[in-house]
């Protein structure tokens, strides 16, 4: 094959092997551990990619320059040749990275724990049970200690012949030995204990292990047995998770077990306090029909329409704007409202820069609240036309520039009225 066509076929395998040694680098960073602080998987991925380029390009140019002859046939033969032979190498050395991986062992197909015991030496105090002041248990497992993290439970720690004995657990997670334990926050140092556990247990254990004296690390010297704390274990299944939590019952859910919890006889009030502009569902329509049914109905509501939670007042004058008719003895309690916001939008000087803030922060829900009363209360022969074009009055200067939120819809709705239309 000639130099042109095989460097520029050898580049070509080099884009696909860069591409494809940067796939296989990034499934084998789990495999080789490699860490994703400051981006070390990252450049790891990047640099394969590179190398895998570089090298394809190389493998490529040298397997067309052998392999290739003149014509198609021989540019087929040495381009596939060549991806050939880069992607065997590169799934090669991708098979090697899968070796390297971490393989739990198994007993019966399933994953295994270390059961421990710790026991301190007579006279030393039980171990705290607050997080931060608990000792802490790692198991590192091969050439390579690498470890896996597993807990004591102090707060099972029971007391046997003057010793307190904690029990614990840590998971094994590796297929190698040998095994070291480590123990922290028992001593100024951290105690360490070699245990001969297999790289493949055979079989769960029943029995308990010889007890095995902690030390700290070699170079050390062994002081006597019973002033270090001692360590047993025994190969265990792995206890299953426990099952999550259950959810936390959302607004709903608690909204409507607050009302199905109120009893028989609840004051109607208590009852209105679940009819809200903010759920129109079922707790609401059925809260609305309860309320309907009470022969206090019409004195409850104009309690909540008079509150002082501006909130609860509107959703009362829009449970009135809905009716058709509203009881016309409701009149008196919306009137007063819309008077109220009269007297709030007069007590704000027009020209403050937060006149229409301060207007909407104080009047706001109950000038909607008069407008929506107003059309159940055309349909009972009451007419709030002159309140609602006094609302606009006041408010329409505080308001300033367009929009006017309370004055137009306060006027839009005393014009519709005013032509003696039946209320929607």
């Amino acid at each position: 094959m000639p130099w042109l066509a095989a460097i520029f076929l050898g580049l070509l395998t080099g884009l696909i092997g860069g591409i494809y040694a940067g796939f296989v680098a990034d499934r084998a960073v789990p495999w080789l551990r490699i860490s994703s602080f400051e981006g070390a998987s990252g450049y790891f991925v990047f640099f394969m990619g590179i190398l895998g380029f570089l090298g394809a390009t190389v493998v490529g140019i040298t397997t067309c320059r052998l392999v290739g002859h003149a014509g198609e046939g021989g540019v087929a033969r040495g381009f596939g040749a060549s991806l050939l032979v880069v992607g065997g190498l590169i799934t090669a050395a991708g098979a090697l990275a899968w070796l390297q991986r971490d393989v739990a062992p198994l007993v019966g197909g399933q994953p295994i724990d270390l059961a421990l015991e710790l026991r301190l030496p007579a006279g030393v105090d039980r171990p705290s049970s607050v997080p931060w002041e608990a000792p802490y248990v790692h198991l590192s497992s091969g050439p390579n200690m690498r470890s896996s993290a597993g807990q004591w439970t102090p707060e099972d720690a029971r007391l046997e012949d003057g010793h307190w004995t904690v029990p614990g657990r840590v998971p094994v997670t590796i297929s190698e030995a040998p095994r070291i334990l480590s123990i922290g926050r028992l001593a100024p140092d951290t105690l360490y204990a070699e245990l001969p556990v297999p790289a493949r247990p055979p079989a769960l254990e029943e029995s308990w292990s010889p007890w095995i004296a902690t030390s700290r690390g070699s170079g050390t010297a062994s002081p006597p047995p019973e002033t270090v704390p001692q360590v047993r274990y025994r190969v265990a299944r792995r206890a299953p998770r426990p099952p999550p939590p259950p959810p936390e019952p959302g607004a709903a859910d608690r909204r409507r077990d607050d009302f199905a919890a109120l009893p028989p006889d609840a004051p109607t009030g208590e009852i209105l306090a679940f009819v809200s502009a903010m759920w129109r569902d079922e707790v609401y329509e059925q809260a609305l029909r309860t309320a309907r049914a009470r022969p206090d109905f019409v004195s409850a509501i104009a309690a909540r329409i008079a509150s002082v939670d501006h909130e609860a007042a509107r959703d009362a004058m829009y449970v009135i704007g809905e009716m058709r008719p509203a009881p016309a003895e409701l009149a008196d309690a919306v009137r007063a409202r819309a008077a109220e916001v009269v007297r709030i939008a007069e007590s704000i000087d027009p020209a403050a820069e937060d006149s229409r803030d301060r207007l909407y922060a104080e009047a706001h829900e109950l000038a909607i609240g008069v407008v929506a009363a107003s059309f159940g209360l055309r349909a009972a022969g009451v007419d709030l036309g002159p309140d609602l074009r006094a609302m606009a009055e006041a408010c329409r200067p505080r308001e300033k520039a367009p929009p006017h939120a309370i004055a137009d819809a306060a006027d839009r709705v005393a014009a519709y009225l005013a032509q003696g239309l039946p209320a929607k």
